[in-house]
């Protein structure tokens, strides 16, 4: 698969810290805000078992799926599983769940909940 252009084989070290970097980067920032918004418990439960449950599940579920169709992205894999018509919905679907969260935690936030 190495073509020296668009793939090149990475140390598994570097890979590691790529993810944890992507995955923990904005734990410190989003952390005490919700902390602040929501109180402590709430969040350190979901810290705990939304970190463990959903975020480790999601991360492997990606990464069996791009390894087991060597290596390509989530978005072909979309198409070749779901089809030309899955691959042009999905973008809309996952902007409507970021946007019902967000304006989730803004009702929250001004106190209209």
């Amino acid at each position: 698969m190495e073509d020296g252009v668009d793939y090149v084989p990475a140390d598994t070290n570097v890979v590691f810290g790529h993810q944890f970097a992507s995955i923990a980067g904005a734990g410190p920032i989003n952390g005490p805000i919700q902390a602040a918004i929501f109180g402590w418990l709430p969040v350190l439960l979901w810290i705990l078992i939304g970190g463990v449950f959903f975020g480790a599940v999601q991360d492997f579920a990606s990464m069996y799926a791009s390894v087991k169709n060597k290596g390509r992205t989530i978005g072909y894999i979309i198409e070749e599983y779901i089809g030309k018509l899955g691959k042009e919905i999905i973008p809309f679907i996952l902007l409507a769940v970021l946007y019902s969260g967000c304006c989730s935690v803004c009702r929250r936030c001004s106190g209209n909940i």
